[in-house]
Parts: structure tokens; C-alpha cells; sequence
């Protein structure tokens, strides 16, 4: 009989069961992985954990050899999955990859019309100092990822020095956001030797979709920007469009211009912030038009994969589930050094504290002294496990995959009931 690794065991900080009449899925929000067991080998493992026993005092209650293996069996799955820790491991944030999202800047050459950071001509910046502090703080944190963005990151006269002076201390990937209209073939060849990929806003599959929202002569500007980049060598791009009532109907146009230009489509819901909030709001596609024109997974990659049937099967793979980062995984810097939960929740009750006045910016991320502060408590109370409207249902983290609905909404989804029968498969 194979040993299990640690004496006591306890939940990962955001383990979250949804528990059915014979089984139980449970997810980890953390990592965004998915388990099911069975309620049997659940509720022997769950009283466990808060009644503080050992696993071995709960093995020598097991009647027989075979109940020892399963629930072995069980744990071993659980830890596997990071379910459960060892009571005495306090690594789960120290470990954690985080992403980081910075604006340089909120100036912008353009005045797109759905701007979520109302990105414009004034200069709010900081001065390079402050910002290169900034830079430095981030590094501290060692990010896999560094999200380069705006505004539009290239207004900046000391972009270079910057992405210079990160790539001297910082050994991760860095990601560019731009609008490419300022790329020229000296600015391609830096862009293509310091970052991994370039995501490119374009809104259009042509100069009359793409002007409406972005401006008239951006949409040529934009694509002789990506051309160069590709004469550069950088073979990561991505062109995103956003999705209105104008260009919901371009969808697949614009995923075969991608393809043909040999780069990535991706499409991205409005959200009514910053200057869409008054330039867009009649340009919400109805929800059937936005559901058709995104893309959604096929289903079968998206249910429980299923496993050889027998007695106690554990089933695990793929389940559209609530597995947001905002606070966790990935944080937002603005171009004041102020930190939000992600770039979709850049609202100044959800303020998290500022970089230049947080001296050990490691510290205060890795072990989460901003949980303390009032931006955090009123963004926690929007998880689907702790909001008012949903919490006590048992199938929370499958009807919402991002807080930014739930914050915005402020009420559980229109179509409550039927996502409830619906989901009801999962627990079969």
C-alpha cells in the first residue's frame, strides 16, 4: 500500500466544493483546475480536515485494505490537483505565477470610441524616475508575464530606455498592447528583440468597419504596422475587435483576414468603462448576436471528461468554471502606479494600494497585505462563492467565469433556472 506524503492535511485558499446528492466537483479558483469525487470519499475527507485528525488515525478507521486504498486514492487526486496542501505549507502565493498588466502611460495617438481607460492627448504620466522605480518594483515581484500597455505604450519618448531597463533585470516574457500605428522598421526590429508578442487592436476588417470606432486612415496605419513587425521576425501577433452591434456580423471576415495575414484573431466582449460608458452605450450587441459571433469551445472539450465507470470513479478534465485571476493570478498597474485587481476592474473602490508607496512591493503581492485594504473587501464580496445572490447554490462556478459581471451586474444571471437544469449534467 503506497503512503500518502503528508500526516495532516487542509484546502487550498480557494478551494470551493459544489457538492451533489453522490458526487462532489470542486474546484481550485487558484490554478482553474476541476476534480470529481465521490460525496462518500468527500465527506470522509472534509471531516477530516476540520476536525484536525491525521491521515493515518483516519486509515486506521477504515475497515478494510481496500477502503485504506481508496481513500489513498482519493487524497492522492486531491493533492495532485492542489486541493489540498500540507497543513504546514504556506507556499500557494509565494509559488503562484503572476501576470502584470502596466499602462506606461494614458496618453494615446488616438480617440477610439470604446476606450476603456479613456486613453487621450493630456500628459498624466509619470516622470521617468518614478516610472523606472515602478519598473523595478514589478521585476521584484518576477512575473512570468509582463503586459506592456496604455494608452499607447510607443507615445512615450523613453519607451526604449524602459523596456531596456526592465530586460537588464527581468528574465521572463514581455507582451506589448499597441495599436501599431506607430511602428515603423527601426521600431519593429526593437519591439521583435525584447518582446515575446505583440497584440494589436485593430476593430475592422477594413478602412469603413475599422474607422466607425477608431478614427478615418487608422485601419492602413494599423496593417503596415503588423507588416513590419513581421518583417521583423516577430512571429507573435495577435489583432483583436471588439464586439458591437456593428461588427458582430464581421466576425468570420475577420478571422480569415487573420489567418491569411498569418496572425492570431481574438475578440473581446464591450464592456462599458471608461469613454464606452458614454460613446457606446447603444452598442451593446443583443445577447443571442453576442453569443453567436464569440467563440465558444465546442461543448465536448468543455464537459467532464469521463473515465472508465467502477466503484468510487473519479472523474476530472474540462469544465467551463469560474477560475478568475483578478487579485491572484494578475494584477493591473496604471500609469500613476496605482494597483487594481485586472485591467476589466480599474475602479477606485477597488484600489489596492499604490507602488510607490509600498516599499516592499513582493511582500505586499506574495503575501498579500492588500487583502487589507477596503478595494479588496468590496471585491471579494463579488466572488460567485461569496456574492449574496449565489453562494448558496451548488453550481456558482459554473454560471460565471470572470467577477467583472458579477461586479458590474450586481445580480445573479437572467437565465438562473435554465443554466441550473442545464448543469445539472455535471453531476451525473
Amino acid at each position: 500500500m503506497k503512503e500518502f506524503q503528508w500526516s495532516r492535511i487542509k484546502y487550498g485558499d480557494r478551494v470551493v466544493p459544489q457538492i451533489g446528492a453522490k458526487n462532489v466537483i470542486i474546484q481550485n479558483v487558484n490554478n482553474g483546475k476541476v476534480v470529481k469525487i465521490t460525496k462518500e470519499a468527500f465527506d470522509t475527507i472534509d471531516a477530516m480536515i476540520h476536525a484536525g485528525w491525521s491521515v493515518e488515525e483516519v486509515l486506521n478507521q477504515c475497515e478494510t485494505g481496500k477502503d485504506k486504498e481508496y481513500l489513498l486514492e482519493n487524497l492522492a487526486y486531491l493533492a495532485e490537483n492542489e486541493v489540498v496542501r500540507d497543513i504546514n505549507d504556506f507556499s500557494e502565493y509565494q509559488e503562484m505565477p503572476i501576470r502584470i498588466d502596466w499602462d506606461i502611460t494614458n496618453r494615446c495617438n488616438l480617440k477610439c470610441k470604446h476606450c476603456c481607460v479613456s486613453a487621450d492627448f493630456q500628459n498624466h504620466d509619470l516622470e521617468q524616475e518614478a516610472l523606472l522605480e515602478v519598473a523595478e518594483k514589478i521585476v521584484s515581484l518576477n512575473p512570468v508575464v509582463i503586459v506592456i500597455s496604455g494608452g499607447e505604450p510607443l507615445v512615450r519618448k523613453d519607451f526604449r530606455e524602459i523596456i531596456t531597463t526592465i530586460k537588464k533585470k527581468y528574465q521572463g516574457k514581455l507582451f506589448l498592447m499597441t495599436n501599431a500605428v506607430l511602428i515603423d522598421g527601426e521600431m519593429a526590429r526593437f519591439i521583435a528583440e525584447n518582446f515575446s508578442s505583440v497584440s494589436v487592436s485593430l476593430d475592422g476588417v477594413d478602412e469603413e468597419t475599422c474607422s466607425t470606432i477608431r478614427g478615418k486612415g487608422v485601419y492602413a496605419k494599423t496593417i503596415a504596422g503588423i507588416r513590419q513587425l513581421q518583417e521583423a521576425g516577430m512571429t507573435q501577433i495577435s489583432a483583436s475587435m471588439v464586439i458591437t452591434k456593428t461588427t458582430y456580423k464581421y466576425k468570420y471576415r475577420f478571422i480569415d483576414m487573420c489567418r491569411e495575414m498569418h496572425i492570431e484573431p481574438f475578440l473581446r466582449s464591450l464592456s462599458l468603462v471608461g469613454r464606452a460608458e458614454v460613446k457606446m452605450q447603444d452598442m451593446i450587441p443583443a445577447e443571442q448576436e453576442e453569443i453567436e459571433c464569440m467563440p465558444i469551445p465546442e461543448l465536448e472539450k468543455n464537459e467532464m471528461e469521463k473515465e472508465p465507470e467502477k466503484e468510487g470513479a473519479k472523474k476530472s478534465g474540462k469544465v467551463p468554471t469560474f477560475s478568475c485571476g483578478a487579485a491572484f493570478r494578475q494584477f493591473q498597474i496604471d500609469y500613476c502606479g496605482n494597483i487594481y485587481p485586472c485591467q476589466s476592474l480599474m475602479e477606485k473602490e477597488l484600489l489596492l494600494g499604490n507602488v510607490l508607496e509600498i516599499e516592499d512591493l513582493n511582500d505586499y503581492i506574495r503575501n498579500r497585505s492588500f487583502v487589507r485594504t477596503k478595494g479588496y473587501k468590496t471585491l471579494e464580496q463579488y466572488f460567485p462563492y461569496n456574492f449574496s445572490e449565489c453562494r448558496g447554490c451548488n453550481k456558482q462556478i459554473f454560471c460565471w467565469n470572470c467577477i467583472e459581471p458579477i461586479y458590474r451586474e450586481k445580480t445573479k444571471r437572467e437565465d438562473c433556472s435554465m443554466a441550473n437544469c442545464a448543469l445539472d449534467r455535471f453531476w451525473e
